[in-house]
């Protein structure tokens, strides 16, 4: 399965945000403005905290450019205050997750929304796992088919040969076209191995049959 659409995010003290919290469902296309309270421009108001770099910290635990760990928090955070980036999203199954992850204390959780279920493993790599699962992408790959922000690195086109042939192999179900090959191939073994059988006995009836009208010729 692989992430159908977002439909909710909050995130609280990371980058340059304090907090917010959308509701993303079915909103279609949304356009974010803002202004720097401190530098009074569109600079450094939170645009990308919100459109790429949160949501890309919180699904894969560092932003495009490398950013993680407690470089995410925002500096004027107080102290004793969490830092947390919250995305739900609807998987192509049609199930519902909830994917929050949090600094001070550092936390990576996973929620099925529809059973209330909680998903996280004891180890933050195995939970990491299975959320790339739901998405069907590991960061490097969501960066180049689903990402547009600061800090992509090259695009598809400038890939080497070998990453892009890796980056296809991670999109397009390889995997299971292999074994749809090799089941097809055992199968068409069966159906050759079937075919000679009947050829063989054809020809063993046809031989038979042009022995016994030799032999009532002969009678004859």
């Amino acid at each position: 399965q692989e992430a159908k659409r977002l439909n909710h995010e909050a995130e609280k003290n990371i980058f340059s945000l304090g907090e917010v919290d959308f509701d993303l469902n079915k909103r279609g296309l949304l356009l974010i403005t803002g202004t720097s309270i401190d530098d009074g421009g569109a600079n450094g108001s939170g645009k990308s905290s919100i459109s790429s770099k949160g949501v890309l910290w919180t699904l894969y635990g560092s932003t495009a450019s490398g950013e993680r760990a407690d470089a995410v928090r925002n500096r004027f955070a107080p102290e004793d205050e969490t830092s947390f980036g919250s995305v739900e999203l609807e998987a192509s199954g049609g199930n519902h997750y909830r994917i929050t992850r949090s600094r001070n204390p550092s936390r990576l959780s996973l929620h099925n929304l529809d059973t209330g279920e909680e998903l996280s493993a004891r180890q933050e790599k195995d939970t990491q796992e299975l959320i790339n699962k739901i998405l069907g992408r590991n960061k490097d790959t969501f960066i180049q088919t689903d990402f547009f922000g600061q800090g992509k690195a090259a695009s598809f086109l400038e890939l080497s040969p070998k990453a892009q042939l890796e980056l296809l192999e991670t999109i397009l179900p390889f995997e299971r076209i292999n074994e749809l090959a090799e089941s097809t191939s055992r199968s068409l073994g069966k159906i050759n191995f079937i075919n000679d059988s009947i050829q063989r006995h054809i020809t063993e009836s046809t031989g038979k049959l042009m022995e016994a009208q030799k032999s009532e010729r002969t009678l004859s």
